[in-house]
């Protein structure tokens, strides 16, 4: 029997050899957020068979060794369905494949409160993402999407047939029950007086209006309680290499970065506070790890509150725009709204306005899994062991 041979666009969760690069290709690589790098675990594993990776940190996209004997290319997308996207070298490079193509995980990007008609009317005047979309029309085998305001986007595109699901990032956990774990979890830490979290952190240069505000709250929570302060898209300056660690001389983007966290702490201080618990991670598996230290994480990142969810923890997604909300909402994912932190004075508080329904999530993970298996097997696209025992089902 003849096995699969997919390639994918992007990492396997890590960067090979990261020693090799410097800061700024560190970040290229993991294509300007680290918590690309999760959803890229997860798109590998929910495959079977000979898997390549091609990239910046991977095989070039002219390696010949990669083409030979290929069934499959895998894309793991982002919001590509964007007003501002210039998707021109990709769409000419997706083009170019000469086997079916499977995109996963594909967002539009929106105000909070637009319409989908209205995201489509600004995307329409864009022709390097009409370009892009008359692509997925006319070439891939499969499309999956975020949620239910992708979804629409798409069909007033007029690329009809995808497949609802979020992000894949929610299968990387084995666990049929997990969502039975998360809710023991959270009630146990609505109990106890403190317990060390990890703030999935915005990026520095979005720390403005209600983004401050929360950001620092939760900011203040962790130099009280203890834990991981994890950024996954900020400067170059503010990070050690691979190692991940708060370069504490970066001056200047650190004064900055106090300003917007806690501006009335001295700078000594705050560096040494944000050095206990700063992060960086360029492999998913080591952050996953990292997160084992913690009772459970909270933030704005999607992938970074994935990752606790990978890990068996807690993972509570602030939500404060239409693209996290979807993802919230399709993946029945523990959620507090952002205006919930206005007037609350502790974690607590904000575990008190959680919404979670654990029944609901581990049904709907194992039923978009089992989906997922169904579609990739109907384009002749292996399901791994993994996705299948989600899925509740035996490979043959």
């Amino acid at each position: 029997m003849s096995v699969t041979k997919t390639a994918f666009l992007g990492t396997p969760g890590f960067i090979p050899e990261p020693d090799r690069f410097s800061n700024a290709e560190l970040m290229k690589a993991a294509g300007a957020n680290t918590g690309n790098l999760v959803f890229q675990l997860a798109s590998t594993e929910i495959v079977d068979g000979q898997l390549e990776h091609i990239g910046v940190s991977g095989k070039g996209y002219g390696d010949i060794t990669v083409f030979r004997g290929l069934n499959f290319f895998v894309f793991p997308a982002a919001n590509h369905l964007r007003a501002d996207g210039s998707w021109d070298l990709l769409t000419k490079f997706l083009r170019s494949l000469r086997v079916p193509l499977v995109v996963l995980g594909l967002g539009a990007q929106a105000a909070h409160g637009e319409s989908p008609t209205q995201t489509v009317s600004e995307i329409r005047s864009n022709s390097s993402v009409m370009d892009f979309v008359d692509l997925l029309k006319t070439k891939t085998a499969l499309v999956t999407v975020r949620g239910a305001f992708t979804e629409a986007v798409c069909h007033e595109l007029g690329l009809r047939d995808v497949l609802r699901i979020g992000c894949p990032s929610q299968f990387i956990n084995p666990d049929v029950a997990l969502g039975q774990s998360i809710a023991r979890q959270l009630a146990e830490a609505k109990s106890r007086e403190s317990f060390p979290i990890a703030v999935t952190a915005s990026a520095p240069n979005e720390l403005h209006g209600w983004r401050r505000d929360v950001e620092a709250r939760l900011f203040s929570w962790l130099a009280t309680n203890g834990g991981l302060y994890i950024q996954q898209s900020c400067e170059t300056e503010l990070f050690n290499g691979p190692a991940g660690l708060l370069n504490g001389e970066a001056t200047y983007e650190l004064d900055r970065l106090r300003e917007q966290l806690a501006p009335d702490m001295p700078l000594d201080i705050f560096v040494s506070t944000l050095a206990r618990h700063f992060r960086m991670h360029f492999d998913a598996r080591a952050w996953m790890e990292d997160l084992s230290s913690v009772s459970l994480a909270i933030g704005t990142r999607i992938h970074g509150n994935m990752a606790a969810l990978a890990a068996s923890r807690p993972g509570v997604l602030v939500i404060h725009d239409a693209r996290v909300g979807e993802l919230a909402d399709e993946m029945n994912v523990p959620k507090v709204f952002a205006d919930a932190f206005h007037d609350a004075s502790t974690v607590q508080d904000i575990l008190a306005r959680t919404v979670f329904d654990p029944v609901a999530f581990d049904a709907a993970r194992s039923r978009k899994a089992g989906l997922l298996a169904t579609a990739f097997e109907r384009i002749g696209l292996p399901p791994s062991r993994h996705l299948l025992n989600l899925a509740l089902r035996q490979a043959a």
